[in-house]
């Protein structure tokens, strides 16, 4: 049996808020490792705990699943976000504190958009009922779901595990 999946009104939010909780990880995440900091936002946010006390079964998602929300945002990231970043960063030496501001809050807008294609994405995903422990007992966690698109899942998974404390 399957339901259909629904995404809390304040998903992106609660993403947010993991985010600023340690910026320098998730950065580091995706510079060292090529992680999608929105797709790993996701991911921890679905693994924790405030989530999980929130649903009556833990949304889980497959490593098929994964990969189709890595797809849905791929495009829009190589051919807008993942450009706009580098001329951001590589112009900062060169930006009034006002200017490198502006830059910021338009690659947010750009990231925005990127949460929206996710959304989008996971609107059309099904998942199977199962109690907690079954899903727990069967299927690993939605990070390490996640980090296995990497190259070299295995390190990126270490770091996270080391850096897991600044978050608690």
């Amino acid at each position: 049996m399957a339901k259909q999946l629904t995404l809390a009104p304040d998903l992106w939010q609660q993403c947010e808020q993991l985010y600023r909780n340690n910026p320098a990880c998730f950065i580091a995440m995706q510079d060292q490792f090529g992680v999608n900091v929105n797709l790993f936002l996701l991911a921890v946010y679905l693994d924790g705990d405030d989530h999980r006390q929130s649903e009556a079964n833990p949304i889980s998602l497959s490593s098929e699943q994964w990969q189709e929300l890595s797809l849905a945002v791929t495009p829009w990231d190589t051919s807008m976000l993942i450009p706009y970043r580098t001329i951001r960063r590589t112009g900062k030496s060169q930006l009034t504190a006002e200017q490198y501001q502006q830059m910021l809050e338009v690659e947010l807008m750009l990231e925005r958009k990127s949460q929206q294609l996710i959304s989008n994405a996971m609107r059309t995903f099904t998942l199977p009922i199962q109690h907690q422990q079954q899903a727990t007992a069967t299927t690993d966690s939605n990070v390490k779901q996640y980090l296995q698109l990497l190259i070299q899942p295995e390190p990126a998974f270490k770091f996270w595990q080391q850096n897991l404390t600044t978050f608690d």
